[in-house]
């Protein structure tokens, strides 16, 4: 109890000072650590720069506060409602008060709550020794996408929620799963494809070797499929339908003319390639007749597909290795023998993967005030905050750097 006094005031005081004792009580089993970590990551999600998609959502943010219900959000169908879920979670939050950068805060500390909170389960159940629950927790809290969640919200939140829908459906048993995929769907409509994933999950049947090679063939026929379908889309169509210009996406910058070279190739590898590629080896052991290890079969199957277009290998990445992550934990102890070292190569390759994030956005680090984390107290940690004027001094009106 005195431990637990100290580490809270000297939290208080230097957050970032007091990291080694936090790890030092997580390693100790002590819940109240956990928290204090996640806030630890809150605060550092409170001074990454506003630029790219964190600008634009600044904006509409600020927007939101002067903005009546009404003046915002008309339609006539309340399906329409549902479908901007996230805008109408961020309109509620802007009439608080709060400043953009507590939001972020609320935003990262709740997803790696949400993770942790499912996964305590699981660890509970395990029984293990300190340094298997110590290596768990740090592979759990490494696969959550702080710095994907930071930059552009939808994509990681969406992930967390995701996950958790998935580990409740499949390992517990309990329908509130399907909702909070639903929820996930609504936050980011790019993970509408689970719901036939999951449906598809109870058609497979048993996954025998043959069985699994035949996916796999099949997978890679379809991804050469897509790959001539996509060069002939219209897209001006498409965009017409779906509000948006897709063609960046599969045929643009952003998909099949992505401007690889060594540099780019590298980043990509380390920050979700490498890290899933090595967890699908460990997976390909455990692969069993469950409905969880189907599902991650069948995703597997589908980021195969994707794999050619640049921005949707990098966003299905992190929901997949969160799903991957949450199995092997969950069947560690009945499939592995060399559990320490399995945890500690995972956790290495996700750590390299936080590392190559940290790296992307080294260019905003100048502008952000980092250093202040490292001396501030908490309650002048949370009172940082960026203003649109400061951030335009830097930026361009789309959030580019000049």
């Amino acid at each position: 109890m005195q431990m637990c006094v100290v580490v809270i005031l000297l939290f208080v005081l230097m957050p970032f000072m007091s990291f080694y004792f936090v790890i030092a009580e997580v390693y100790n089993k002590r819940k109240y650590s956990y928290y204090l970590l996640f806030v630890l990551m809150g605060l550092f999600s409170m001074y990454y720069f506003p630029y790219q998609d964190q600008y634009r959502y600044m904006e509409g943010y600020l927007f939101l506060q002067d903005k009546n219900f009404s003046d915002v959000f008309i339609y006539d169908n309340i399906v329409l409602y549902f479908l901007n879920l996230f805008d109408i979670f961020m309109f509620v939050f802007s009439k608080t008060g709060i400043s953009y950068e507590i939001f972020r805060f609320i935003i990262v500390v709740l997803s790696y709550m949400l993770v942790f909170v499912t996964v305590k389960k699981t660890l509970k159940k395990m029984n293990c020794n300190s340094d298997i629950c110590f290596l768990s927790f740090l592979v759990i809290f490494f696969s959550v996408p702080c710095f994907i969640i930071c930059s552009g919200f939808r994509t990681g939140f969406g992930a967390c929620i995701l996950s958790v829908g998935v580990y409740c459906l499949y390992s517990l048993k309990k329908r509130i799963g399907l909702l909070l995929v639903l929820v996930s769907c609504l936050i980011h409509y790019m993970y509408f494809i689970y719901f036939g994933l999951i449906l598809f999950s109870f058609c497979v049947g048993r996954l025998t070797k043959v069985k699994i090679v035949f996916f796999l063939i099949i997978s890679l026929f379809l991804q050469c499929l897509l790959l001539k379908i996509s060069g002939s889309l219209d897209f001006e169509y498409l965009s017409l339908i779906g509000n948006g210009d897709y063609s960046d996406y599969v045929q643009g910058e952003w998909g099949l003319n992505y401007g690889w070279n060594a540099k780019k190739f590298i980043s990509i590898m380390a920050m979700s390639c490498f890290p899933l590629i090595v967890q699908v080896f460990f997976f390909r052991k455990m692969i069993n007749d469950s409905g969880f290890s189907k599902l991650i079969f069948l995703n597997v199957l589908f980021y195969i597909i994707i794999s050619p277009y640049r921005i949707l290998l990098s966003r299905y990445s992190w929901s997949l290795i969160l799903l991957i992550n949450i199995y092997i934990l969950y069947h560690i102890y009945e499939y592995c023998r060399m559990r320490k070292m399995m945890l500690l190569i995972i956790l290495t390759t996700l750590i390299i993967s936080f590392s190559a994030s940290w790296r992307v956005n080294r260019f905003s680090m100048p502008f952000s005030r980092q250093e202040e984390l490292l001396y501030k107290p908490l309650p002048l940690l949370l009172m940082n905050s960026y203003s649109l004027k400061e951030a335009s001094i830097y930026l361009s009106v789309d959030g580019e750097f000049r």
